[in-house]
């Protein structure tokens, strides 16, 4: 829950992504009948990293997928561009978590369901972070 709350923490204090989708920012799925755009938060996996001398905490690193769905091809690409640019690189107190470092993992295809006119595409992000 650390890592995705980083992520979440870092979407809705960036601008360029509040700008697009407000606070329309879920955890696991989309509310049935949410407006688009949206942005949905999925925890893919965590494991430990192996440390000498961490002391009280170990280190982690999970695998947090961001997805964004929209309603035209040209803002879904502007929201993905604004989620990369928010979450990438970061690192310090985020949220209450220590984050060591928040590095894309992946960027996924463009899809689209024609016949709900969603277009959607997910980036997954690497969030080293202590563990207490």
């Amino acid at each position: 829950m650390q890592a995705e709350k980083a992520i979440r923490a870092l979407l809705m204090q960036d601008v360029a992504v509040t700008a697009l989708v407000g606070d329309r920012c879920y955890p696991g799925e989309l509310p049935e009948g949410c407006a688009l755009p949206a942005v949905v938060l999925d925890h893919i996996s965590t494991l430990d990293l192996e440390t000498i001398g961490a002391g009280s905490y170990g280190l982690c690193q999970s695998r947090i997928e961001v997805k964004v769905l929209a309603s035209s091809y040209v803002q879904q690409k502007s929201l993905t561009a604004a989620v990369l640019a928010a979450c990438r690189y970061q690192r310090g107190v985020i949220a209450g978590v220590r984050v060591a470092k928040v590095a894309r993992a992946l960027t996924g295809p463009d899809l689209r369901d024609s016949d709900r006119g969603v277009f959607y595409q997910s980036t997954d992000f690497h969030v080293t972070f202590q563990e207490a």
